[in-house]
């Protein structure tokens, strides 16, 4: 059962109730600017932005701006689809909230949970005191990754990438996408549910002769890094990687940085 994350087209959700808490950001502000001196700038964006929608404006986008900085990630520990974000938070060094849901059993998962995310799927990633929510572990990646979402931190301030550089995108959407969601994914759950395992050491092999060391597109820690890791370790661990010396030193790379040995767990599923 394909429970942990939908590898469909990436999406972004402001459900009835943010809305909701959007509109109260903007009474609450309103109600305080009468009590309490606010910045000249700040009345200037509100009114540019009411003149510019000819008495209208984005409600959402300008509560996005006005609301908290927090960012929360809603994970469960066992899951590789979540793991992936986790690691990406952590090397980036961005502040989070981490709230774990249960996916299975008799408490089932919260209502507040289906109201993030309708799928019903982890993780969730939710910013801005919950104005911007990425129901979507890739959609989630590439914003950590940007700093477009979580306050300016980037994954790592040295791979912030830019339009110029177009190897490096390359190379990170080969191994997102190419190697790891439409090779590894699929073949590697037939080969773990019994079916033959000559198509997965096919895989393997060829991402092998793709790592560049020491991490997959480098010198550098990127978004390709974070989303195959959960899946290669797993697979390491019921298999092994002794056949394919170029992942097993980036295993063991990734395992000495606290980034991705803090995401580790003792007991963890697969993908499906």
């Amino acid at each position: 059962m394909f429970e942990f994350n939908a590898l469909s087209p990436m999406k972004m959700i402001l459900s009835g109730s943010q809305r909701l808490a959007a509109v109260f950001v903007l009474l609450w502000s309103a109600i305080v600017s009468a009590f309490v001196p606010v910045q000249t700038t700040q009345l200037e964006s509100f009114g540019a932005l009411h003149m510019a929608g000819g008495g209208m404006m984005d409600v959402a986008n300008f509560a996005t701006q006005q609301a908290p900085q927090t960012t929360k990630f809603v994970t469960n520990k066992m899951c590789p689809f979540a793991q992936k974000v986790w690691i990406a938070l952590e090397a980036s060094g961005a502040p989070y909230e981490l709230e774990e849901v249960s996916l299975y059993g008799p408490n089932g998962k919260p209502d507040w949970f289906w109201e993030l995310n309708p799928s019903g799927t982890v993780p969730v990633l939710v910013c801005h005191g919950g104005a911007t929510v990425y129901p979507d572990s890739d959609l989630a990646l590439d914003v950590i990754e940007d700093g477009s979402a979580i306050v300016g931190v980037t994954l790592n301030d040295k791979v912030k990438l830019d339009n110029s550089n177009k190897k490096l995108q390359a190379q990170i959407q080969e191994w997102r996408q190419s190697m790891l969601n439409d090779k590894l994914l699929p073949i590697g759950k037939k080969a773990v549910l019994g079916g033959s395992k000559q198509k997965l050491y096919d895989v393997l092999q060829e991402m092998n002769g793709k790592v560049v060391g020491p991490f997959l597109c480098g010198e550098q820690l990127t978004s390709a890094d974070c989303a195959v890791f959960p899946f290669l370790w797993r697979l390491d661990n019921e298999y092994g990687m002794k056949k394919y010396p170029k992942l097993s030193a980036w295993l063991k790379h990734c395992n000495n940085h606290m980034a991705f040995s803090k995401t580790v767990q003792s007991a963890w599923w697969w993908w499906w």
